[in-house]
């Protein structure tokens, strides 16, 4: 059965919201984003004679001056130190629209449009993201893609360029990849959990998810929770104790999760959104707020779904500016530089309002604004698996192919992950010389890891005697290497998760189906499509160093 998610936009609860006004290109429409700049002038005239009636809303017409995100002392204070992927699961959006078009994620590995899955990871002509409801690079459908097109333009919208709006990391090196999981107003628990694993395995660092559903769902905890991801995620807009009353993923008790909730322009809490001092982290702007709709235009939405892009875009900006954070030490900053706010004492965790200005001062900035890092391979910027080899070959674990090369598609030989796994237990000296009969050249770059590796059961020759170190690894065989070496050391590989649910189930072999369940049942790696493992297909370089990556991550941790 399909369990469905549905985004937190108040335009979603009264249909009376669902219009947006239109602007002629060149209105200097920042002055209406009182999010980003509010001198207590803000008036929500305009917005009213789109919403029609804010009743039900419970909007309030106060304004005061300073409630904002100190969007000013943000851009003092910047320096792009790396940049950031932000993916964003939502309904699609208006990629073409004019203050989006310089904002948004390219996979740089696929060739546009020529029907081709050029980069190997399961999806054609992936250029931007992928659809998840149809199954194809359609990220853009009209009207029904309003909702992820007014994220966009908070997040990312372009400044300076004599149309429209003022986007938050504008001028940042943040770009959007966009995740379709809903058509309209609504979508399947599947497609988020499939868009999750896709923003992880293409390079995303931060994930803005502003949709919930009532309902916990285990499956989506397990995805979120085994994410090296930060994921923003919108309260909710039931006006309740969410701590009483959850709303899910937000309420996810985990590390990684950043749940907010919406602020008006006068500094109380929007009346509809979910409150929560244990699960509720922190507030930010999300009523009346003005952004991208479709068709090049722009409107007025309210809901903590505008509240989360604005947390999101904070977070995409600490994490580029502070080169040495982590994910989790993003979420601290923003927690604890939020202003505080007399409306939110008790009330979220945090009980302050996002201070993105006060973030990035949080710390030493660097003295003058860095180039940004080359890539350790010539050929893997913008990879989606860049950082993972870059950090396997920092740590002398992977070795690139010469002439600056990596070879992110090549395949991978026996010998060659041999040699990674030998490296990763530390190099250590074997206690005899290898048994193989064409493993006997003791200069061999692999001589004392096929050793090491057979003596500890990481691998296992063929019948007439022979290793065979050329012969390239399939998806199955890496798996069992990766399962071998975590016994080995007495890692936890208890996980287990269903091969059955991949069409291609019964290419499996029978040696195969354990270590390949607790890859998948352990998060370590996914399906090359929603319905495609390809076990029998043979492992990328690319692939394998992402792999041996999440790998030592994973021991490591424990």
């Amino acid at each position: 059965m399909k369990r469905h998610m549905r985004y937190q936009a108040a335009v979603l609860v009264l249909a009376l919201l669902v219009s947006f006004s239109s602007y002629a290109a060149g209105d200097p429409l920042r002055y209406q984003q009182w999010a980003l700049h509010n001198d207590g002038s803000f008036t929500a005239e305009e917005a009213y004679t789109v919403y029609q009636n804010t009743d039900g809303f419970g909007i309030t017409d106060a304004v005061t001056a300073g409630i904002d995100i100190n969007i000013t002392a943000a851009r003092e204070n910047y320096r792009a130190v790396r940049p950031v992927t932000v993916a964003l699961i939502d309904t699609g959006a208006d990629i073409s629209h004019p203050d989006l078009t310089d904002a948004i994620w390219s996979n740089a590995g696929e060739i546009a449009d020529n029907g081709i899955d050029d980069d190997g990871n399961g999806y054609i002509d992936d250029m931007h993201g992928w659809n998840f409801t149809a199954g194809d690079n359609i990220l853009y459908a009209g009207s029904e893609d309003n909702h992820g097109t007014h994220c966009a333009g908070t997040i990312a919208a372009a400044a300076g360029n004599g149309v429209g709006i003022e986007g938050i990391t504008a001028g940042a090196p943040v770009r959007l990849m966009i995740l379709k999981v809903l058509s309209g107003s609504e979508g399947t628990l599947e497609s988020v959990i499939e868009a999750i694993r896709y923003a992880e395995a293409n390079g995303a660092a931060i994930c803005n998810l502003s949709i919930g559903a009532e309902r916990l769902e285990p499956p989506l905890y397990q995805v979120m929770n085994e994410s090296n991801m930060l994921f923003v995620v919108a309260a909710g807009n039931r006006g309740v104790d969410a701590d009483k009353q959850p709303m899910y993923p937000a309420a996810f008790d985990l590390d990684n999760v950043i749940s907010v909730a919406n602020i008006q322009p006068d500094g109380t809490l929007m009346p509809m959104s979910n409150y929560g001092v244990k699960s509720v982290d922190i507030a930010a702007p999300g009523t009346l707020i003005l952004s991208t709709v479709n068709g090049g235009e722009y409107g007025y939405m309210t809901g903590t779904s505008m509240a989360a892009p604005m947390v999101t875009a904070a977070a995409a900006l600490v994490y580029s500016h502070y080169g040495d954070a982590a994910l989790a030490e993003v979420k601290q900053i923003l927690l604890d530089t939020a202003t505080p706010l007399e409306s939110l004492s008790g009330m979220t965790v945090s009980g302050g309002l996002l201070n993105i200005g006060a973030a990035l001062s949080a710390g030493e900035p660097p003295d003058t604004p860095p180039q940004p890092a080359e890539p350790v391979f010539a050929d893997i910027a913008e990879h989606w698996a860049e950082r993972d080899i870059s950090e396997m070959a920092e740590r002398g674990l992977w070795n690139g192919t010469g002439s600056g090369m990596f070879s992110p598609q090549g395949s991978v030989s026996r010998a060659m992950i041999a040699t990674v796994l030998w490296r990763l237990a530390g190099s250590p000296e074997p206690a005899d010389a290898p048994e193989f009969s064409d493993v006997a050249d003791s200069e061999a770059y692999y001589y004392k890891a096929v050793a090491w590796a057979a003596e500890n059961g990481v691998t296992e020759g063929y019948y007439d005697g022979s290793f065979r170190p050329g012969v390239p690894v399939t998806r199955q065989q890496l798996a069992a290497l990766l399962f071998r070496y975590a016994n080995s050391i007495g890692a936890d590989t208890s996980a287990r998760g269903m091969l059955t649910d991949y069409g291609d189930w019964h290419s499996f072999q029978i040696w195969a189906l354990e270590p390949c369940a607790w890859a998948v049942g352990s998060g370590l790696m996914i399906g090359r499509s929603a319905d495609t493992w390809a076990p029998n297909g043979e492992a990328t370089r690319a692939e394998a160093a992402t792999l041996t990556s999440r790998l030592a991550a994973m021991t490591e941790r424990e």
